[in-house]
Protein backbone atom coordinates (compact mmCIF):
# COMPACT_ATOMS: atom_id res chain seq x y z
CA UNK A 1 0.00 0.00 0.00
CA UNK A 2 1.10 3.67 -0.78
CA UNK A 3 1.09 5.98 2.27
CA UNK A 4 0.35 9.82 1.09
CA UNK A 5 0.49 12.61 3.37
CA UNK A 6 -1.72 15.06 1.73
CA UNK A 7 -1.53 19.09 3.52
CA UNK A 8 -3.37 21.73 3.20
CA UNK A 9 -6.54 19.56 2.97
CA UNK A 10 -9.37 20.95 3.60
CA UNK A 11 -12.59 18.86 3.75
CA UNK A 12 -14.57 19.56 0.37
CA UNK A 13 -11.19 18.38 -0.94
CA UNK A 14 -10.54 15.34 1.08
CA UNK A 15 -13.77 14.06 -0.53
CA UNK A 16 -12.31 13.96 -4.03
CA UNK A 17 -8.81 12.73 -3.01
CA UNK A 18 -10.30 9.92 -0.83
CA UNK A 19 -12.85 8.82 -3.98
CA UNK A 20 -9.97 8.82 -6.24
CA UNK A 21 -7.35 6.64 -3.96
CA UNK A 22 -10.57 4.23 -3.20
CA UNK A 23 -9.83 2.69 -6.72
CA UNK A 24 -6.41 1.49 -5.69
CA UNK A 25 -4.58 0.72 -2.63
CA UNK A 26 -3.44 4.16 -1.54
CA UNK A 27 -3.75 5.23 1.94
CA UNK A 28 -3.88 8.46 2.91
CA UNK A 29 -3.12 10.84 5.75
CA UNK A 30 -4.92 13.98 5.40
CA UNK A 31 -3.54 16.89 7.26
CA UNK A 32 -4.47 20.36 7.66
CA UNK A 33 -2.01 22.14 8.17
CA UNK A 34 0.66 23.67 5.72
CA UNK A 35 3.79 21.68 5.15
CA UNK A 36 6.96 23.53 5.77
CA UNK A 37 10.41 22.16 7.70
CA UNK A 38 8.50 22.16 10.85
CA UNK A 39 6.15 20.19 9.95
CA UNK A 40 7.84 17.75 7.82
CA UNK A 41 7.87 14.97 10.53
CA UNK A 42 4.14 14.59 10.11
CA UNK A 43 5.18 12.96 6.79
CA UNK A 44 7.35 10.73 8.31
CA UNK A 45 6.42 7.18 7.24
CA UNK A 46 4.86 8.55 4.04
CA UNK A 47 6.13 6.92 0.10
CA UNK A 48 5.04 10.82 -0.94
CA UNK A 49 3.15 13.98 -0.30
CA UNK A 50 0.56 15.61 -1.87
CA UNK A 51 1.13 19.43 -1.30
CA UNK A 52 -0.74 22.51 -2.50
CA UNK A 53 -0.22 26.32 -3.36
CA UNK A 54 0.33 27.25 0.18
CA UNK A 55 2.91 24.39 1.18
CA UNK A 56 6.35 25.66 1.43
CA UNK A 57 8.52 23.19 -0.07
CA UNK A 58 12.12 25.24 -0.14
CA UNK A 59 15.24 23.31 0.67
CA UNK A 60 15.20 22.87 4.48
CA UNK A 61 11.46 21.04 4.09
CA UNK A 62 12.93 19.08 1.48
CA UNK A 63 15.72 18.26 3.17
CA UNK A 64 13.62 16.65 6.14
CA UNK A 65 11.73 15.02 3.62
CA UNK A 66 14.59 13.41 1.84
CA UNK A 67 15.58 12.35 5.58
CA UNK A 68 12.37 10.18 5.78
CA UNK A 69 13.09 8.37 2.02
CA UNK A 70 10.31 10.37 0.86
CA UNK A 71 10.85 10.55 -2.79
CA UNK A 72 8.03 12.12 -4.24
CA UNK A 73 6.23 15.57 -4.04
CA UNK A 74 3.16 15.61 -6.26
CA UNK A 75 1.42 19.39 -6.66
CA UNK A 76 -2.12 19.62 -6.55
CA UNK A 77 -1.95 22.80 -8.64
CA UNK A 78 -0.24 23.47 -12.07
CA UNK A 79 2.80 25.79 -11.01
CA UNK A 80 5.60 24.99 -8.85
CA UNK A 81 6.32 28.32 -7.66
CA UNK A 82 6.63 27.26 -3.84
CA UNK A 83 9.05 23.94 -4.54
CA UNK A 84 12.72 24.38 -4.77
CA UNK A 85 13.11 21.93 -8.25
CA UNK A 86 17.18 22.51 -8.04
CA UNK A 87 17.10 21.27 -4.25
CA UNK A 88 14.50 18.76 -4.89
CA UNK A 89 16.69 17.36 -8.05
CA UNK A 90 19.50 17.31 -5.78
CA UNK A 91 18.42 15.25 -2.95
CA UNK A 92 16.94 12.72 -5.57
CA UNK A 93 13.24 13.48 -5.18
CA UNK A 94 10.35 13.61 -8.17
CA UNK A 95 8.36 16.57 -8.59
CA UNK A 96 5.32 16.07 -10.23
CA UNK A 97 2.17 18.99 -11.09
CA UNK A 98 -1.14 18.68 -13.05
CA UNK A 99 -1.14 20.64 -16.16
CA UNK A 100 -4.57 22.56 -15.47
CA UNK A 101 -6.20 22.57 -11.93
CA UNK A 102 -9.26 21.89 -10.68
CA UNK A 103 -10.31 19.63 -7.35
CA UNK A 104 -11.08 16.46 -9.72
CA UNK A 105 -8.36 16.98 -12.02
CA UNK A 106 -6.05 17.36 -8.79
CA UNK A 107 -7.17 14.13 -7.48
CA UNK A 108 -6.99 11.86 -10.70
CA UNK A 109 -3.15 13.66 -10.84
CA UNK A 110 -2.60 12.16 -7.57
CA UNK A 111 -3.77 8.96 -7.96
CA UNK A 112 -2.46 8.31 -11.71
CA UNK A 113 0.94 9.16 -9.32
CA UNK A 114 0.77 6.59 -7.34
CA UNK A 115 -0.71 4.39 -9.38
CA UNK A 116 3.12 4.80 -11.28
CA UNK A 117 4.77 4.62 -7.71
CA UNK A 118 3.29 0.71 -7.83
CA UNK A 119 3.73 0.20 -11.25
CA UNK A 120 0.29 -0.57 -12.32
CA UNK A 121 -0.58 2.16 -14.35
CA UNK A 122 -0.21 0.91 -18.35
CA UNK A 123 2.70 2.46 -20.00
CA UNK A 124 0.89 4.46 -21.95
CA UNK A 125 -0.68 6.67 -19.07
CA UNK A 126 -0.74 10.13 -20.31
CA UNK A 127 -1.65 10.71 -16.14
CA UNK A 128 1.88 12.23 -15.21
CA UNK A 129 2.99 15.43 -17.34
Amino acid sequence: MIETSVCDTKPFGRDYLSQAASAVKISQRFHELRLCAEIALAAKGSHAVCVFVNDRTDRECLQSLAAFELKLIALRSAGCNNVDLEAAQSLGSSVVRVPAHSTPVAAIHCRCVSERLRRTAEPGCRCVV
